[in-house]
């Protein structure tokens, strides 16, 4: 008898487990369906914690995963779904969605899949709006990246917008990173990454929301890459799946004496840092170090590349510029002085050339990473020792210490040496002195 009794706690006791398991699996799963709008849903409201908010994130939920390509090699394929509930007119600004994509050469980052409806409640019933074809834009920012833009329609109080599309990148080096906090608060936030044992990413965390989900799986998988002539080849390894989540997030909002709102940000970066094929006995290092991010730069044709060379063509200006000079810090003051007050700044948040150093002094005009890498050059020309200098505005928030990431950066300064003293110079501003820096640096 004492033995059916205690075979029968034993079972039950197995039972309750399996049951608290499978409540805690549901109680971690995404709590909507995408493309499924229900008018219980439209009963979302501001949390208690920010009961003024303009709108709430009902869920954001994305995934990166790797596949092989039609080329030969890999790309990644990131999926981002979105729903948010407009509560008020001051939030309508959450309607306008940019996508940002990166281009290099020949390749760029593609859309796929880009579904997204405005949903209203109308006598109990939920009516939905899609957006167009003809409603998404393309905008390009720069050499290297476009972005895609669209407005959802049929806006009003009590919206609910949704989103969801595919971008598929050949770019290795850019796994997609994630915002898991923004201006509104959030309910759920999700992203899980795959990454298979070839690539090696730094993952960066960010901000001070704790994670209420952060699991990580591993499984082995077949990788089919198309070299060509309809002939596949297959790697094998293993893949970890990261899954982060977090819940009930306040929204990030301006306080006193902050800088930017994007350093306190909870989100994760990635970097990639090395590849490692161990079936074909292959290694290459990615992440490197500050001096080959420098000796990089320097060597770059939208950068340092023209700032060694003989541009003989400033040698007339130079020389007028400098004539009389009794030092070498009135040259360098001199030559400065015309940078800044014969050439106009056209935007201040480049870090590359956006036309070669001649086409700029002929023009007279660039942006700030043009007129500042231009004065450097001529005071090299002038025989100066004058060095280019990187850093992140305070807009742009704080450069990792650690880490060269190179997408962290946003500004080019000049750097002077004259005797034993140092002078940073920027002279894409007006009336900006020799050696003053703005306040945005």
């Amino acid at each position: 008898m004492k033995t059916m009794n205690a075979a029968k706690r034993r079972l039950f006791l197995a039972g309750a487990c399996w049951l608290m398991v499978s409540l805690l699996r549901a109680q971690d799963k995404l709590p909507v369906k995408f493309g499924k709008v229900t008018p219980d849903d439209f009963k979302v409201s501001a949390p208690a914690t920010d009961p003024d908010a303009g709108a709430v994130v009902i869920a954001d939920f994305g995934t990166s995963e790797f596949e092989g390509n039609s080329t030969g090699g890999f790309e990644i394929l990131f999926k981002h779904s979105r729903r948010i509930r407009i509560l008020k007119r001051n939030a309508f600004e959450a309607a306008t969605v940019t996508i940002p994509l990166y281009v290099s050469n020949h390749e760029q980052e593609r859309i796929e899949k880009l579904s997204a409806a405005t949903y209203n409640l109308e006598d109990g019933k939920v009516v939905e709006t899609k957006v167009g074809d003809k409603s998404i834009f393309v905008d390009k920012l720069n050499r290297n990246h476009i972005q895609k833009k669209f407005t959802f329609p049929a806006l009003k109080e009590g919206s609910i917008l949704e989103y969801t599309y595919t971008q598929t990148s050949p770019f290795i080096f850019n796994l997609q990173p994630w915002a898991f906090q923004s201006q509104y608060p959030c309910l759920w936030s999700e992203y899980q990454a795959d990454m298979p044992e070839f690539f090696r990413y730094v993952t960066l965390s960010y901000g001070f929301v704790p994670f209420s989900i952060k699991t990580t799986e591993s499984r082995f998988q077949r990788f089919n890459l198309n070299i060509g002539n309809g002939s596949l080849r297959s790697i094998d390894g293993e893949v970890v799946t990261h899954r982060w989540v977090m819940k009930d997030i306040a929204a990030l909002k301006e306080e006193p004496y902050t800088t930017s709102l994007y350093n306190y940000l909870a989100r994760i970066e990635f970097q990639l840092s090395a590849l490692q094929f161990t079936q074909v006995n292959y290694y290459k290092d990615y992440i490197g170090d500050w001096f080959k991010l420098s000796e990089g730069l320097l060597t770059d044709e939208y950068f340092g590349a023209d700032l060694d060379r003989g541009n003989g063509w400033m040698d007339d200006d130079c020389k007028a510029v400098t004539q009389g000079a009794k030092s070498e810090l009135e040259k360098a003051k001199r030559i400065f002085a015309f940078v800044r007050d014969k050439f106009n700044c056209t935007s201040h948040s480049s870090l590359y050339l956006s036309e070669p150093l001649k086409t700029t002094f002929n023009n007279r005009n660039g942006s700030e990473a043009d007129m500042n890498l231009l004065l450097t050059a001529m005071l090299r020309h002038g025989k100066i020792t004058a060095d280019p200098v990187i850093l992140s505005t305070r807009a742009h928030g704080f450069a990792n210490e650690v880490y060269p990431l190179l997408d962290r950066f946003n500004y080019v300064i000049t750097r002077v040496r004259i005797d034993s003293s140092e002078y940073f110079l920027d002279a894409s501003e007006p009336w900006l002195g020799f050696g003053r820096l703005p306040e945005r640096c």
